[in-house]
């Protein structure tokens, strides 16, 4: 950015595409207010404002027309929002001009005012001039983009907290603890024959335990659980070849996704679909079918199947209800017997009523449902199932105060210098001018997460994800 770039007046259209009730096109900067004046005309008395006057006080609705900068002729019936610096979302002065949805209304206005001096806004730049002006620390920037993406209920109260300010409140009072601990310890390096002794290294590294590394701890853990409801569970649909799993899959999202076939092996690469069950936001894969021909294509889909099978945790192990459990299925078991696994027996109406599929007595004791997936049979209970299987026992009553991906990894970062310094304090006589060092790695890393020190690279990255309008 150069050095205009705070220092001149930006706008947007901030409501979405399409028809709709309300259009707004907002300004933020020094010549905001004399721009809407030179295009609006109050109500009231249906006179323009003299050339340059600013007619407009702060937190105000102003009830009027935006007319053409040309010739007068009336465009749109509006209401004008104005919010003067420093209390506005961006510190500066900020206009909204409220004019009836639709394409063409916010389109001409925009226009307007961008020919009396205003410049299209870049994507998050309303909200970067937020925290350029020091309105909204970092972690609040991103948290407004998670309110607007978030996915979920716990998503939106999470990114709220955010934005609320209470996650850059807890990072700051973590690295307050580290800087006076790293303080100390530096001290006794350098003035050790001048000044009192410090404590014995076990003291200190049993400090760094309790009042930084702890915390730490206690945020990535609320980050793994809370994670499944912000971005989505990850529910791998395994079986072998034409047991029905792309039949599920498309049932569960009441449509046609997934080619659905009597042919064998219909499904050769993963599919992610994104899905809801009980308000729970959910990512479906369709894998490839593990059994099938020794082609070199269905061996390279098979191949992908178990590289994805290491790192998904939670899967739909369906079985065809109408067959016995194949020599396949038996080393399907192998390939999961740790993961989180709910069994489908599915094709349930192939079968008699009476009859009651079951387990080998070799296999986990893991739950199971019976669907049919060709008519919808047993659906609700399979949905229940998978609800049930999402749930976690250390769920309830998890903070809200939880970091977003970024954040999560740098206090990984974090997590793993602070344990490299206590282990040092614990282990070594002579250990201080090692942890002083992991100690500075731990800081550098909590002042990245909370937005103190970040790279321009960056700071593009996260306000890149934003939309013009804000």
């Amino acid at each position: 950015m150069d050095s205009t770039y705070n220092h001149d007046t930006i706008a947007a259209i901030a409501t979405g595409k399409g028809n709709a009730g309300i259009g707004i096109v907002k300004l933020s900067g020094p010549k905001a207010l004399y721009i809407v004046a030179g295009l609006f005309k109050s109500g009231k008395n249906d006179k323009r404002p003299e050339k340059g006057r600013l007619p407009f006080r702060s937190h105000r609705l102003y009830h009027g027309w935006i007319c053409s900068p040309d010739n007068g002729e009336l465009i749109d019936e509006v209401l004008i929002g104005v919010m003067l610096a420093p209390h506005s979302y961006t510190a500066e002065d900020v206009v909204e001009i409220n004019c009836h949805g639709g394409y063409q209304s916010v389109k001409i206005i925009l226009e307007y005012v961008l020919k009396r001096g205003a410049r299209l806004s870049e994507p998050g730049e309303f909200t970067r001039r937020a925290w350029l002006n020091g309105r909204i620390d970092l972690c609040q920037a991103e948290a407004v983009i998670e309110i607007i993406t978030a996915r979920s209920r716990k998503a939106l109260e999470i990114a709220g907290k955010r934005l609320e300010g209470e996650f850059g409140k807890r990072l700051k009072a973590i690295r307050n603890s580290a800087v006076d601990i790293f303080s100390e310890l530096e001290a006794g390096i350098e003035f050790g024959q001048e000044i009192e002794a410090i404590r014995d290294q076990n003291t200190v590294g049993r400090q760094i335990r309790i009042d930084v590394l702890r915390p730490i701890q206690e945020l990535i853990r609320g980050y793994h659980i809370a994670q499944p409801q912000v971005d989505g569970l990850r529910v791998g649909v395994i079986g072998c070849p034409n047991v029905g799993k792309s039949s599920l899959v498309n049932r569960l999202i009441s449509e046609e996704r997934v080619i659905v076939s009597d042919q064998p092996g219909t499904t050769r690469d993963r599919v992610d679909i994104s899905i809801r069950i009980g308000g729970l936001p959910m990512i479906l894969t369709d894998t490839a079918g593990l059994g099938m021909s020794q082609e070199s294509l269905d061996i390279a889909s098979m191949t992908k199947t178990v590289e994805y099978l290491k790192d998904c945790e939670n899967i739909l192990f369906v079985l065809d209800a109408s067959q016995k459990i194949s020599s396949e299925e038996h080393r399907i078991k192998e390939l999961v017997r740790e993961k989180n696994v709910l069994v489908v027996h599915n094709k349930m109406d192939l079968v008699k009523n009476s009859f009651k599929p079951s387990l080998p007595k070799s296999w986990p004791k893991w739950p199971a449902v019976k669907i049919s997936a060709r008519y919808d049979k047993e659906f609700v209970s399979l949905e229940a199932a998978i609800r049930k299987m999402a749930q976690t026992d250390n769920q309830e009553g998890i903070s809200s105060i939880i970091p977003n991906l970024r954040q999560y990894e740098l206090l990984e970062k974090v997590k793993g210098a602070l344990e490299r310094a206590v282990h040092i304090l614990d282990s070594t006589e002579e250990g201080a001018p090692l942890a002083v060092c992991d100690l500075k790695e731990a800081i550098e890393c909590l002042d990245s997460a909370a937005g103190v020190k970040v790279d321009e690279d960056m700071l593009e990255h996260i306000f890149r994800q934003f939309c013009i309008g804000k």
